[in-house]
């Protein structure tokens, strides 16, 4: 079975031009909260523009999240709100278990301030390939 994946960025760019953002906000046109991910680690801060985001369920039951960017690191994973998890590079993963400020929607999850031990995470990932 052949499929087709969309980037956040082009998601919500056609969720924008149909009217269909889902959030009211007054940010401007260039910035949409389906754009990528924010790690900030104390040290410094990584944007994580994810280009494979694989859900497992189906709109409205989302169980999982993985984010890939071009089937590489860094990795964005979700297990619903029981477990979160960001690896960037060689070393340890960022994660937690039962994570605060994460918001489970039908088609995507945002992380808003969410700690992950040292690491905290903000963003959006959209789905845009479904499994199971």
């Amino acid at each position: 079975m052949r499929t087709r994946s969309i980037t956040a960025a082009a998601f919500a760019g056609l969720l924008a031009l149909g009217g269909c953002s889902g959030s009211a906000s007054d940010e401007s046109p260039d910035a949409s909260a389906d754009t990528g991910l924010t790690l900030d680690t104390g040290g410094k801060t990584v944007t994580i523009e994810p280009t494979d985001v694989y859900c497992s369920g189906k709109p409205g039951s989302l169980r999982h999240i993985i984010g890939k960017t071009d089937n590489e690191l860094p990795l964005v994973k979700a297990e619903g709100t029981d477990f979160v998890m960001v690896k960037v590079g060689e070393g340890r993963p960022y994660e937690t278990n039962s994570p605060k400020g994460v918001n489970v929607g039908d088609e995507s999850v945002t992380f808003d301030g969410t700690e992950l031990g040292s690491a905290t995470l903000d963003g959006t990932m959209t789905c845009t390939d479904w499994e199971d």
